[in-house]
């Protein structure tokens, strides 16, 4: 129950924050300018339409910037906000005081972090398809393509880049909490990811968590050096490591906000 009112209080915080609307903005962006490329080329829209592989390329089109750029720095920026809000309210001691054990704060906060990332995701696979659908009503001679993206294929492709993002989530959330300066770990996530993406030639790439999504997307590719089971785990390994160490270091942080 003490957890459960937690999750309402911060969930109810996000209401009143520049996350929630960061949630829908990411998520209907790369769907949205797909859109806006078919209806001012209907010629090259009516080609796609025809093809009999459109929904595994409109599919793989809209997750390419997703997967590579918009998950990874939306997670990060995400995380570093709602993290935050506490430092920028000045509402940590008064949030320790309630009646709330410290593990059910940090679970609260950290279980908000993942539910907003599965609402991106929900919502980026429903503008998917609500942005391929529009033409059909708006340019003539172009009629819906049979079926859908096979169900195995969505919940492959959004488990694998969930997974490959919580590396990022989970590391964003230990530095947000340490320091009160928003730009330190906004700074620090977007400067990793940037060394990750320079490091995917690297043998041992998958060793780079802020590029395990870029190499997710690769792997789809079947670009050869990329073995996706070595991705799976040092996600997991990495996800597992940074939430005990931030745990922790919440515990035992002496000042906490």
């Amino acid at each position: 129950m003490a957890y459960t009112a937690c999750l309402s209080a911060e969930w109810m915080k996000t209401r009143r924050s520049f996350s929630s609307w960061l949630v829908v903005i990411g998520s209907a962006f790369v769907p949205f300018i797909m859109l806006l490329a078919n209806l001012f080329r209907p010629d090259s829209a009516r080609s796609l339409y025809l093809k009999v592989n459109f929904w595994d390329l409109y599919w793989s089109n809209a997750w390419n910037p997703v997967a590579t750029f918009l998950c990874p720095l939306g997670v990060i920026l995400s995380t570093s906000l709602v993290t935050q809000l506490e430092f920028r309210n000045n509402t940590w001691k008064q949030l320790h005081t309630s009646p709330q054990s410290y593990t059910s704060i940090f679970t609260a906060k950290l279980s908000v972090l993942i539910i907003m990332f599965l609402q991106f995701l929900l919502l980026f696979n429903l503008f998917i398809y609500v942005s391929a659908l529009i033409p059909t009503f708006v340019i003539s001679g172009i009629k819906m393509p049979k079926g859908f993206v096979p169900a195995a294929t969505v919940w492959k492709d959004n488990w694998d880049y969930f997974s490959a993002c919580m590396p990022i989530l989970a590391f964003q959330f230990l530095i947000s909490l340490r320091f009160k300066n928003f730009l330190i770990p906004l700074a620090g996530g977007i400067g990793l990811w940037v060394a990750s993406l320079i490091g995917i030639s690297w043998k041992h790439n998958y060793l780079l968590p802020y590029g395990h999504s870029t190499l997710q997307f690769m792997s789809r590719k079947n670009i050869t050096g990329i073995d996706p089971t070595k991705i799976y785990s040092s996600a997991a390994i990495y996800t597992i490591v940074f939430i005990v160490l931030a745990y922790l270091l919440y515990l035992t942080q002496k000042e906490k906000g």
